[in-house]
């Protein structure tokens, strides 16, 4: 099978590899298709140790094989769920390949169409040619994240009242704005702010966390960006995990979801390589690249 490797000097290209083997409690998965999120082109230009781990996290595809614990999934499902790519304690785990290898609970099956809402208020960040798709999403306010006040209109907003904040980016200055826009109102309940990487926040008022969502399947893994420490595996997140997508195929099916607008592209393995390239360089804005899986091919790079 083809599939996208992490080479040295932060490239990737698509290489022959064999089949990744088949766990007992994963699926093996024939990709359909993959979308591309900015951590994918991270783990290959700037995760250390990554040289020779197939790439990719997001895929859709049809069932294979089971593994000999798996018990709510067949041969001939459609299913759509997410890898750890870019693990190197299991370095064949990834989605850009022809074949994947997925584990049971972390994916859902394919029903006929998908929308969400959140019973939330929701507050949004993006550029302002985005406003419209975002609240079509279901956000009930969007701000200008390049605004230099849009922390302090954020908290002028929800009168001081903010206290959670999930943010996707997590750089300095993506965690200064949270800063400015979580509530300083801290003697009824302290703030939240989660991130996804480690940055430097701000402010000592604010209880900080790190989500590292690899933590669902539980297993034990290591994570050279985040420091030298081993995450231990965790029963515990792994039964959350199962939950969250079993909650989303419900959802799914019921038509609950509603997503960024896809643009679904053909190239196959070397296509996802140019996309990876575009995510790079913040050429996406306000869509999912999504590319369709073709045998053959020739190798390729992404430009670093």
């Amino acid at each position: 099978m083809k599939a996208i490797k992490i080479q040295p000097g932060g490239k990737a290209a698509v290489v022959d590899a064999p089949l990744p083997r088949l766990r007992p409690d994963y699926v093996l998965v024939k990709t359909v298709a993959v979308a591309l999120n900015p951590v994918d082109w991270k783990h290959i230009g700037f995760v250390p140790g990554t040289e020779g781990c197939t790439a990719g996290s997001d895929f859709a595809g049809v069932v294979r094989k089971v593994g000999a614990k798996v018990t709510t999934l067949k041969p001939g499902d459609r299913v759509a769920g997410w890898t750890h790519g870019g693990n190197i304690n299991n370095r064949e785990d990834g989605s850009f390949a022809d074949y994947v290898v997925a584990k049971e609970g972390i994916m859902l099956k394919i029903p006929e169409r998908g929308v969400f809402r959140s019973g939330l208020d929701v507050i949004a960040t993006c550029s302002p040619n985005n406003f419209s798709m975002v609240q079509s999403l279901g956000a009930d306010a969007v701000f200008d994240y390049k605004s230099s006040t849009v922390g302090e209109d954020i908290r002028k907003l929800t009168h001081n009242r903010l206290y959670h904040v999930f943010d996707c980016v997590s750089t300095d200055e993506s965690a200064r704005i949270c800063a400015d826009a979580l509530s300083n109102d801290v003697v009824e309940r302290k703030p939240i702010y989660s991130a996804v990487l480690y940055c430097t926040f701000p402010r000592d008022d604010v209880q900080v966390n790190v989500t590292v969502a690899h933590t669902i399947f539980g297993e034990s893994f290591t994570k050279p960006e985040l420091g030298p420490e081993n995450f231990p595996a965790n029963a515990e997140d792994y039964e959350f995990g199962k939950k969250f997508w079993k909650l989303s195929e419900k959802l799914l099916t019921e038509g609950m979801f509603q997503v960024h607008r896809p643009d679904i592209r053909s190239g196959g393995l070397e296509g996802v390589l140019e996309g990876l390239d575009e995510l790079m360089r913040g050429k996406v804005s306000g869509k999912k690249l999504v590319y369709t899986l073709a045998a053959g091919g020739k190798t390729g790079a992404v430009k670093t």
